[in-house]
């Protein structure tokens, strides 16, 4: 079977013409320099480098490729930059959010798949060079693309071996119920109305995965695929490639210009039990706390507010309550100043902020790495239509590292929750990123199980 080169060619042999900004490129070359900026041969050269993707709800893909990764971060505010212009963003878990703006030394842009998933044949993407990049990195690229192979198949055989060798839940059961009555406690005190709680699964591995290796597999399965309603952002970097995946259904912000839309999730149950969450008190209250709380956030910034009747988003392994919101912005009101207005939500993390912060704090349970954080994109007016900005909450997330992978799962927290179900709920959310990695199903059933000896909540003893 054809693959792509493992290496690029040296600088001795980069073509001397001048070098473009841009280029078209067939999809097999495409996926042939994914494979290139994805192997690790290739990426010893450059010890301080990182890779980013973003990929919205409608397919289209974003891979960013970053020389240094601590020099990839920018300063420079958007409406400051040149028209044009593309930046990752990207935020952990913080309140208010920290949004660092990320510049790619070369991007790879595909576009989004047509409604009825058939690209034309002539379909391409566009390769990206940042102004100023070194001219011999450029030249090898460059060269490079001629020896691409035309037939690279949508997806390669991945290497690395996911078998898992042992199982470790933070908190356990008995941990996690005894937070939920807690918070449930400081509810009925009036301390707060709402508290999010995740949990995260260690899985130890027989062998040391792959990050880049899973990252190609991943990024060469989403261009395969139709568009499923989630995103899906990665970040590859560090010194052992520590990799982080989200395959997140929730918008925090999606703006063109003034325009712009955002969206209450919460509330969920079972795939097909949908009518049964439109009537349930339980997760229309969840819901509701969300909407109110993002309307009163906005009312400042926004010059008209659309509230959406309450529906369904349903997925292969959930379905949720969705409050869609949209608008118009205040002349003047930047998108990321709204953004960290925005986030976090009570969605991901309870109401009021403060004192659930505090509860999370004192608990040890606030989020880490970039779960529940944010990632997205922006990129400037060309044509004076505005600012196009994207981010998502990085929900249903996983990380890989040296040791195993780490999957993350979080809940809503309301006086009439039930400790057993929030805890199927959050083993259940983990399903999304543990099937995109190809994890084990028997494993996966294990994370959201009750322990045995469980029942209504209660562990029982001998």
């Amino acid at each position: 079977m054809n693959s792509f080169p493992k290496t690029l060619p040296s600088v001795s042999d980069a073509p001397e013409a001048e070098l473009p900004d841009a280029r078209d490129l067939p999809f097999p070359a495409a996926r042939g320099l994914i494979g290139v900026l994805t192997d690790p041969s290739f990426n010893d050269s450059f010890p301080g480098r990182s890779l980013r993707v973003f990929s919205d709800l409608r397919g289209g893909l974003y891979l960013g490729f970053f020389l240094d990764e601590v020099l990839s971060a920018v300063t420079v505010a958007p409406e400051q930059a040149e028209p044009d212009s593309f930046f990752f963003l990207e935020s952990p878990f913080t309140c208010p959010p920290v949004i660092t703006r990320h510049v790619p030394d070369v991007l790879l842009e595909f576009p989004a798949p047509p409604k009825d998933g058939a690209f034309p044949p002539d379909t391409a993407a566009k390769l990206c060079f940042r102004r100023g990049l070194p001219r011999d990195f450029a030249a090898r690229i460059l060269s490079a693309l001629d020896s691409f192979p035309q037939d690279i198949p949508p997806a390669l055989p991945r290497e690395s071996d996911l078998s898992s060798e042992a199982l470790h839940l933070f908190p356990d059961y008995q941990s996690f119920r005894d937070t939920v009555l807690r918070a449930q406690e400081k509810m009925r005190q009036g301390k707060f109305h709402k508290v999010v709680l995740s949990r995260r699964a260690e899985i130890i591995l027989k062998t040391a995965p792959n990050p880049p290796d899973l990252l190609r597999d991943l990024i060469f399965r989403r261009l395969a695929q139709e568009p499923c309603g989630t995103y899906f952002y990665a970040c590859l970097a560090g010194p052992e490639d520590s990799l982080f995946v989200s395959f997140s259904p929730e918008t925090l912000l999606q703006s063109r210009g003034r325009e712009f839309r955002t969206e209450a999730l919460a509330g969920s149950c079972p795939p097909g039990q949908g009518s049964f969450l439109l009537r349930d008190a339980k997760n229309i209250q969840e819901n509701s706390i969300v909407a109110e709380e993002i309307k009163e956030r906005l009312t400042e910034l926004a010059l008209s507010l659309r509230i959406g009747p309450l529906t369904l988003k349903p997925l292969d392994y959930i379905e949720h309550l969705k409050t869609p919101i949209s608008g118009l912005l205040k002349e003047g009101a930047a998108p990321l100043e709204v953004s960290r207005k925005l986030h976090p939500t009570p969605a991901v993390l309870g109401f009021p902020r403060e004192p659930t912060l505090s509860f999370l704090r004192d608990e040890g349970l606030l989020p880490e790495s970039l779960y529940a954080g944010l990632g997205g994109c922006i990129r400037t007016g060309a044509s004076g239509d505005g600012d196009r900005l994207t981010l998502a909450v990085l929900l249903r997330s996983a990380r890989i590292h040296s040791r195993g992978i780490t999957l993350y799962g979080g809940a809503g927290i309301l006086p009439a929750s039930r400790p057993e179900s929030e805890w199927r709920e959050t083993g259940i959310k983990m399903k999304a990123a543990a099937e995109a990695l190809g994890l084990s199903r028997d494993l996966i059933s294990i994370i959201a199980a009750l322990p045995a000896g469980t029942e209504s909540g209660q562990l029982q003893t001998n």
